[in-house]
């Protein structure tokens, strides 16, 4: 006789569409599913998440993804049903999963919400919980949580290893993540307002969040890919006008909502073939998450959002007691520019990205934590400015602020002095339009000076 795993017919034995199936019509029934056995259950189809779910795994339980003979592709191993009506969904608990992605994926062009690309996907969700996630082989095209269109996000106590992001966030307000453990060659954190067409199913601002008490594991030289432990990424666009040049993942306002490039040969073409298009006629009814809208001028618009938000950026951010050990850069403010996707829009208003501070970061690696490595807070970006107000760091024995024009447009940098000085409580460093700034801070000279030299570099 097969034991019984807490819920009827979702066995060790069974098939991935059977349990899949049994999963589903525990969740259907019952507010609170626990499964009870620690075994390994293979799972071949999404599982669909109602409000007022909580879905727990004991120690040991594992799902492995598979794939079977099917017609439609298999994406999600969950995502709550409002993704899919965009009507919110509240009071989703996820505890205990391990999954194992068992190099089961779906290709970008594939995915059954375009830009929602989690293993875990919520979308449209209040009082989401995530609590002892374990993902130790992410692949190369699918995140391993995605949460977008949010209110009140908590994800702890997770551990995820692989290569694409760890946790990706878009539009939103109210998260904490923490005691995370990070090994990825992607972003372990993208808290991504705006990104690529393929990777944010709707724009729009990420705001009031606390990221505390994570470690972000090296990676083998080798192994490294693009990312950082988190990617602050923002953008902008304009109303739509006749004649204007769009390529992939550009976005315009047009009656009342935001229209993105959806270029399916983008997603597999090299840099130098993707298109750009002239457009002559205004996007016009667009189904969210439905077919692309082309006319005559034949650019392939989607609509993504019934809103005419015009930028997306960060605001009211913290990162506090982090152990950055991996070699990567660690925070880094971005804008993307290249052939894939530009944050802001030629002629666009770029976004202030405002009250972002940075706490308690160990530099280094258990055994040297305190050797010279990318820094803490970087600023990346081939545009002609970031914009940027209230940003602070902690300033050790290296910089803490690097990039392009940092030290420009009114930010106010580094919480206290370096090399021992007494801080003052205001701002060591306000640049106030000039590159060279001014030294606010009662530090010692030597840190005066060193101040000085980095804003002048």
């Amino acid at each position: 006789m097969p034991p019984y795993c807490g819920v009827p017919g979702f066995l060790p034995t069974a098939t991935g569409t059977e349990n899949a199936v049994a999963l589903q019509q525990a969740i259907d029934a019952h507010a609170t599913v626990t499964v009870t056995c620690a075994a390994t259950f293979d799972i071949s189809d999404m599982v669909r998440l109602r409000s007022n779910t909580h879905l727990t795994f004991v120690d040991g339980a594992v799902l492995r993804k598979v794939m079977t003979a099917r017609l439609r592709p298999f994406a999600y191993v969950f995502a709550n049903r409002g993704a899919f009506t965009r009507v919110a969904d509240e009071n989703i608990t996820i505890d205990g999963l391990t999954l194992r992605v068992n190099s089961v994926e779906t290709p970008l062009a594939d995915m059954p919400i375009p830009g929602l690309r989690g293993q875990l996907a919520l979308f449209h969700v209040r009082n989401a919980r995530i609590r002892r996630l374990r993902i130790l082989d992410l692949g190369r095209t699918q995140f391993g949580v995605q949460v977008c269109a949010f209110e009140d996000l908590l994800i702890e106590a997770v551990e995820i290893r692989g290569n694409k992001d760890a946790i990706h966030l878009c539009r939103g307000r109210g998260f904490l993540i923490r005691n995370g453990t990070f090994q990825t060659a992607d972003d372990a954190l993208a808290l991504n307002a705006h990104d690529y067409a393929t990777s944010n199913p709707e724009l729009g601002w990420v705001r009031d969040g606390v990221v505390e008490d994570c470690v972000d594991e090296p990676l083998p030289t080798s192994q490294l890919g693009a990312g950082f432990f988190a990617r602050l990424l923002g953008g902008a666009w304009l109303d739509w006008s006749e004649g204007m040049l769009v390529r992939h993942s550009d976005s315009v306002v047009s009656h009342g909502g935001v229209y993105r490039v959806f270029d399916r040969s983008a997603t597999h073409s090299s840099r130098s073939h993707i298109r750009t298009y002239r457009s002559t006629v205004r996007p016009t009814r667009g189904i969210l998450d439905g077919p692309l809208v082309r006319a005559a001028d034949d650019v392939p618009w989607r609509l993504v959002q019934r809103d005419a938000a015009h930028d997306a950026g960060i605001a009211n951010v913290t990162f506090r007691r982090l152990h950055l050990w991996s070699k990567r850069p660690g925070i880094v403010l971005h804008l993307d520019a290249n052939a894939f996707s530009r944050s802001i829009y030629p002629g666009a208003q770029e976004p202030t990205l405002s009250n972002i501070s940075v706490e308690d970061v160990v530099r280094g690696s258990p055994w040297r934590p305190f050797y010279h490595a990318p820094d803490v807070l970087v600023v990346k970006t081939a545009h002609r400015q970031l914009r940027l107000n209230g940003v602070l760091c902690p300033w050790h024995e290296d910089r803490c602020i690097h990039g392009l024009n940092w030290c420009k447009h009114a930010a106010n940098w580094c919480k206290r002095a370096p090399y021992g000085g007494k801080a003052s409580g205001k701002a060591l460093v306000k640049a106030s339009g000039k590159a060279s700034g001014r030294v606010l801070g009662r530090g010692s000279r030597k840190a005066k000076k060193h101040i000085r030299s980095i804003m002048n570099s």
